[in-house]
Formats: structure tokens, sequence, C-alpha cells
């Protein structure tokens, strides 16, 4: 027997009304007592519907439900309004639905029912028995003891980490934005003490994260840090820690570490999914060690499955879409990964009772309104601290924008889990100041974090100014040292040289050199050597040049104007350009510019009239596409669709496909504007030049009269000079 059912008729029509009007029930005008209570058993005695309104009760009212379902008997009016408020009359429930208390939210939710007076009971409120039944149970877990300290989360410091790194030298990834086994290696020892696996499946996971919140910016294959990355670095852990949590609830992609303990994730909702992992671990009391075999149990008792038609929202779902194993693997998996990395849990020391104890340390709630960032939270960085032999200590927690700055000067050399430990030597700062560093940023950097420079620091930062600089010289020997001496006497002579290293040995600028034997030569002496400066070896040239020059080449034989070179030595390099190219990188068969063999363009009027319409088409295909590599226009025969043949002159602008047929869109000339031909109806063509269509389209053009310009108005241009040489025409072209 169905009781909820049946005390849901029993109640006053005019709370069945403000029930239904509460809950949006609809029901018909002047419907009868059978039909109100059916619609509203329908809509509201369902064991998914109780729980899926549960969760979306305020924590009061949930707190209520716990305890009037371990109330068989009810409560009375009194104790009713003492614990959960007072009840208004039906009637004004119904004109006002308008929630006062705890007990009319749960009387207009038609969960907590008045019962009428019998001869052995008194009038009460409570719960159905089937409603009791479908309701979660209380989140009941057993404790280990009081938590220790959080440590700071993994997450935030693997993206500290990363930062910095990408800032000393670009770090290589692959296109999906995952590391390459080089970053990996390079990064780990930064986030020491952590295990080697569980570095790489952070990094693998951070990355993607950093990529798409615009902390790391595309350089080829590599990356380095972004504009944004100085901001994010500003933050306050705890909005460092949020922005990284909504990426992380909003991404689209799929987590490989999850994935791989599904064996299909066909119609899941991967920000769904995270939603309600997020959700579980905020559910957790807090400061207080927990069992991590013991939460999977009590919270699926509590608030049901893991995986329901609300993670699986692409496909229909009448049960739950993982087996009760899998979905204990999912959640451990994310307990262990991306809720530990990002701070939501942490877990218990080494050496604890309970080594697989964890605690809740944030409540990991998505803040969209994180990128909202008040300016008050910015620069609230902590101080750096210096230590021994030049060492500079950056906690993880307020490291600020500048420890992107800080890797030009100094060398990372440490890491723990509060912090990372940089050195500055005279090495590295001769490396900055060889690369256009000051050093005077460098000492302003480290008073703005850490405070006066110690005094023991002083004569290496003020050693590494001392540069040597190394400049290329050539050597001049004479066989007599008085001889250069003599030569030296002369003004030009003495002006080429740069220093005199010994009697008869010199240093010569190379750029000096042609100056230097002139002069030596106007007094009659001879010089032996190399005058000019040796030439750089000369760089071969890449697939794109190649491409680059034989197209340039095959353009400037078909000009009309007097070619750069004679046929025979454009035809020879143009083919050993291509010679050179690879096969992916020759043009399409309709390029313009592509330097493959050139079908015959010389077809007779009519000789495609005999031919079936495909074979037709592929004929006048080739055709065009001969033309518009040539660059030259087609007098075609045409067959229109109602009418006779006719031959029509154009200009190809492009190729088009649809369907089966081939469309060539061209400027004709005899109807002066663009029009559209399909292939299959040309029976023959001809190319010309398309100096001949610009000579007729010049003779056919009438020339307007024009009224003559006043004198007040502006003068015409000169006319433009000519080019100086042919290739700028080829460019401007």
């Amino acid at each position: 027997m169905n009781h909820w059912a049946v005390w849901l008729s029993d109640l006053a029509p005019t709370l069945q009304r403000a029930i239904a009007r509460a809950q949006r029930i609809s029901l018909p005008r002047g419907c009868d007592p059978d039909t109100r209570a059916l619609r509203l058993r329908q809509a509201l005695c369902h064991g998914r519907t109780v729980r899926t309104t549960f969760f979306s009760l305020p924590p009061a009212a949930q707190a209520a439900l716990w305890a009037l379902s371990v109330c068989p008997r009810g409560l009375t009016r009194t104790e009713l309004v003492q614990r959960y408020g007072p009840v208004r009359p039906f009637h004004e429930l119904r004109d006002d639905p308008l929630l006062r208390s705890i007990s009319e939210r749960l009387l207009l939710l038609g969960w907590l029912l008045p019962r009428p007076a019998t001869l052995r009971h008194p009038e009460r409120w409570l719960l159905p028995p089937e409603l009791r039944r479908w309701l979660p149970a209380p989140l009941s877990l057993t404790t280990s003891g009081p938590a220790p300290a959080p440590p700071v989360a993994p997450a935030l410091r693997a993206a500290i980490a990363v930062l910095s790194a990408a800032a000393e030298a670009p770090l290589a990834i692959h296109a999906d934005a995952r590391p390459t086994a080089a970053t990996l290696h390079r990064i780990a020892p930064r986030l020491a003490p952590l295990p080697p696996p569980e570095i790489d499946n952070l990094l693998i996971w951070l990355l993607p994260l950093l990529a798409e919140l615009h902390l790391l910016l595309p350089h080829g294959a590599t990356v380095v840090p972004s504009p944004a990355a100085r901001a994010f670095l500003n933050l306050p852990a705890e909005l460092q820690l949020q922005r990284l949590t909504a990426a992380w609830l909003h991404s689209p992609r799929p987590d490989a570490l999850l994935r791989r303990r599904l064996c299909s994730d066909a119609g899941l909702l991967w920000p769904a999914l995270r939603r309600r992992l997020l959700a579980w671990a905020a559910a957790l009391p807090t400061g207080q060690l927990l069992p991590a075999a013991d939460l999977f149990p009590a919270l699926t008792a509590a608030f049901g499955p893991l995986a329901d038609a609300t993670t699986h929202g692409l496909r229909v779902v009448r049960r739950s879409p993982w087996n009760p194993a899998r979905a204990v693997s999912v959640w451990e998996t994310a307990l262990a990964g991306p809720l530990t990395w990002l701070g939501v849990v942490a877990w218990a020391p080494e050496g604890a009772a309970d080594a697989r104890a964890c605690f809740v340390t944030h409540r990991g709630k998505a803040a969209d309104a994180a990128s909202a960032t008040p300016a008050a939270a910015i620069e609230d960085c902590s101080p750096w601290l210096y230590q021994a032999d030049g060492r500079v200590r950056v906690p993880f927690v307020g490291a600020g924008a500048d420890l992107l700055a800080l890797p030009a000067f100094a060398r990372w050399e440490a890491a723990d889990a509060d912090g990372m430990v940089f050195r500055l030597d005279a090495r590295s700062l001769a490396r900055a100041h060889r690369q256009g560093q000051s050093l005077h940023r460098c000492v302003t950097l480290l008073e703005r974090r850490a405070g006066p420079l110690p005094v023991d620091w002083l004569p290496a930062v003020n050693a590494s100014g001392a540069t040597l600089t190394i400049t290329p010289m050539m050597v001049v020997l004479a066989e007599d040292p008085a001889l250069l001496d003599e030569l030296a006497r002369d003004r030009s002579t003495r002006r080429a040289i740069a220093a005199t290293l010994a009697p008869g040995v010199a240093a010569l600028p190379p750029e000096r050199a042609a100056a230097f034997t002139r002069a030596v030569e106007r007094q009659g002496g001879a010089v032996r050597g190399p005058v000019d400066a040796p030439a750089a070896p000369p760089t071969d040239l890449t697939p794109a040049e190649c491409a680059t020059l034989a197209a340039l080449c095959a353009q400037a034989r078909q000009r009309d104007t007097a070619p750069l070179a004679p046929p025979a030595v454009l035809d020879e390099l143009e083919r050993r350009l291509r010679a050179r190219l690879e096969p992916s990188l020759h043009a399409a068969p309709w390029d313009p510019l592509s330097p493959g063999p050139l079908p015959d363009a010389e077809l007779p009027q009519d000789q495609l009239a005999g031919l079936d319409p495909d074979a037709r088409a592929e004929a006048a295909l080739h055709l065009v596409r001969s033309a518009l590599r040539r660059r030259r226009a087609l007098q075609m025969r045409y067959q229109p669709r109602d009418a006779s043949p006719a031959v029509r002159t154009v200009i190809p602008l492009r190729l088009e496909q649809h369907g089966d047929h081939w469309y060539l869109a061209a400027f004709c000339l005899c109807e002066r504007a663009e029009r559209t031909f399909r292939l299959d109806r040309v029976l023959g063509a001809v190319d010309i030049p398309l100096r001949a269509t610009r000579d007729t389209l010049c003779a056919e053009a009438a020339p307007q009269p024009r009224r003559p310009r006043r004198a007040t108005q502006i003068a015409p241009l000169p006319p433009p000079r000519a080019a100086p040489t042919p290739l700028v025409g080829v460019w401007l072209e």
C-alpha cells in the first residue's frame, strides 16, 4: 500500500493546490479530487525525485528531515512550531507561497503532511514511510584524530615551478600541450619530495590547464610565460587555487588519469563528473583524519551513486552507468589525483598511525567570480629570504611576479615542500651581463623582495661588472719591423691600424683592410694575404624558398615585358629549383604557380562536342586549370541550357565544385560582368594572352565626356615612375 499517495489524497483541497503551486504541478481548472491526487502522486512520489530535491535544500532543512525520519510517530503542532517554526493557514499558503519557516518549506514540498486526530492518537505531523525510506542517510564517518597543518597544494607548487622554469628557458611540449620527456626531466627536481610517477601525472594534468588559462604562450614547439602569468603570481594562494580549480571544472577535455579507470566514457559529461567529485569532497568533515577506505561507502549511502543521469547527460540512463568496483576506482584515483593536487584534500604525513587517512583542507568550490580579482588582492606577496653563499629562498605561497625575472640573474639550485632556492654567483651574473641584463635591476629586485643585500654579497656583484670584449682582428706582419714603422708615419696607414702588438706586428680591423692596402700601395709597398674579411659560407635554401623562387621564375618567363634573363637560363634555374622540392610541397594542378608539367592547352573548336558529358567536363577542367596557371584568357564555344552554342571570351577567376559538376567563375567580355559556366557544356576552347583581352576592353570602351575641372580642384598626381629593376615589378604585380 502506498501510504504517501493515500495521505496526499486525504489533504484538504486548499493545501493540495498550495503544494501544486509551490512545486509547479499543473492542475486542470475545476478538476475533481482524484485527478488532483493523481497529479501530485505522479510528480512527488519517486525515489529519484526525493534524492534530487533533498540535495538542493539548505542544510537546516536537511537536518530537519533527518531528525523527522527517525521519528515515525511524528510531532504535534506545538512541538513542530517549537522546533521548526509556525505554519500559516492553508489559504494563506495558497495565496502567498513565500516561505517563512522550515515547517512551511517541508509542508509545501509535500513531504511533511498533517494527519488528523483519532481515538487513540492526537493530531500529528510526520513524514510518509516511503519518504523516510528514500531519504539519503546522514553522512557518518569514523575519524582517526585531528588533522595536521595542510601543506602547500601540489598544483600551486607545480604551476609556480613551471612558470619559473619557462622564464629561464622555453619548455618543449607536444601538440596537445602535454610536456615532453625532456620537460618532465627538467621540472621533476623542482617538485621534490613528490615521487616521480606522481610528478609526471601532475605535470601532464597541469600544463594544458595553464595553457587554457593563457599563462603559457606557444612559441613554436615550446611555451614561454605570458603577460597574464605576472598577474597570476601576484594573486594570493587562495585565488590562485580558485583559478586552477575553475579551469579544471570547466575544461571540456577528458582527464587522462581518470579515463584509464573506465571501460567506456560514452555519454559522460566531464565537467558534471568533476563537479560531483568536488561536491563529495566538500561534504566531508574538516579538521579530522578520515580513513580513505571508508569514504566511498559512506558517500554512496548519503548521496547515491557516483555516476547517474546527471554525469551521463549525453545518453539515456536507466541504471548506474558504472559498476561499484569501477566507481570506487574512479573515486580513489580522483581523491589521490586532482582533488589532492588542488588542495581540496591532503594526506596524513609519513609515520602517522593511519597512513591512508586524509583530511579536507579546502572546500574547492568553483568560483566563477575568481577571474574578477579585487584590486586589493594584488601584490600580496611573501618576502624572500637571504641564505649563505649567495642563495635566496623564494616561497611558493606569495612568490610574486618578480620570480619570472630572477632566473635571468640566478640559477635554480634546490626545492622542498615550501619553496625554491636560487643561487647568485659570479658565473650567473656574468651570463646575465653577457645577455644584456642590467645588474642594477637585479639589485633592485632583491632589495624590493628580500631587503638590503648582505655585506658579503657586494664583492660578487661588483666583480661581475668587469667584462671582456672579444673583437675580430686581422694581423699585419712586416718582414722588417722598421718598414711597418715607416709606413705608419702616413696618416691614412696610421688610422687604419688599431694597435701595435710587437715590433713588426700590428692589429688591423677587417673593415679597414681595404683602406690599409690602398694606403700601403700609394707608398710603394705590397700586401700579401686576404684583403677582405672571409665571407660566411652560403646558407642552403629551404624548400619553401625554392618553391618561391621557382614561382617567380615561371612568372617572369610569362610576362610580356623584357625578361630578366635569357629563357634558357630561366628554364635551367626553374628545373634545378623544382628538383630540390619535396613531393608534398608541389602545388595542386589548379594552382596558378604550380611548377608541374602543363597539359596541352590548344583544343580546336567543337573538339569536345562528340564526348560524353563526364569526359567533356574532365577535358575542359584540364584546359581551365592550364589557363589559370598560365594566367591566360579563354575563348570557348559554350552550350547554354536553352539556347544555341555561342562563342564567349572569358578571363578565368576560380574553379568551384558543387556535387558532381565543376563550375568556372570568370569575367565574360561579352556580358561585361562575372558569369558562371558549367564545364560539361563547354564544346571547345583555346587560350589567348591576357594582353589581347586588355586591348579589346580598351578598344571597346567608349570614352565618356567629362566636365572641365575648376581651377580650385587639386591637380592630378604625377605619373608613377618606373620600377628601378624588373624584379621589383614582379613583386609589385
